[in-house]
């Protein structure tokens, strides 16, 4: 799922702003609903859900990847509700989920996948930790994403992404 607006195309109320949802295995727009004027993409969250619904007949298994602004409780409800599953960047407009995130005790849990390369002239690192049924992670399927530069390993403290699964165990 993802914004775009459309430059040079405008309305009398503004430019116009779309969310959409791609399925990302044959590059095929499914869905696609307009942000109202004046607004974000927050409300137009549900009936995207919705038209994705109408086009895949069912989510159940669907996973649905969406920027830092999506990391909202009522998003996750609705995804987990249709039987998909959503998977989010937790930044600093989630303060409090983003620090229960970091506290978590990821040292405990082994790397799936450490990842070494060198773009715009930097060496970096990817660490990915993904944890399952840990009534301590709060979720039934957790993952951490961290990267860091300079080619050591990326520090905990230094958490970029977090992601996490809508299979809460208070569902």
């Amino acid at each position: 799922m993802d914004d775009k607006t459309l430059r040079g195309a405008s309305r009398p109320d503004g430019q116009i702003h779309l969310l959409s949802a791609l399925d990302t295995s044959t590059g095929i727009v499914l869905a696609q609903v307009t942000i109202a004027a004046k607004s974000n993409e927050i409300p137009a969250f549900t009936p995207l859900l919705d038209a994705v619904a109408a086009v895949l007949g069912d989510l159940t298994g669907v996973i649905f990847v969406a920027d830092a602004l999506h990391a909202q409780t009522e998003h996750a409800r609705q995804v987990a509700a249709r039987g998909a599953h959503l998977l989010v960047q937790v930044k600093a407009n989630q303060p409090t989920l983003h620090t229960q995130l970091k506290r978590l005790p990821w040292a405990q849990v082994p790397a799936g996948d450490r990842t070494r390369n060198r773009g715009h002239g930097r060496r970096a690192m990817t660490l990915i930790a993904a944890a399952r049924n840990s009534p301590a992670f709060g979720a039934r399927n957790v993952q951490m994403v961290t990267a860091g530069t300079g080619g050591g390993p990326p520090r905990p403290g230094r958490l970029r992404m977090c992601c996490r699964s809508v299979e809460s165990y208070d569902r």
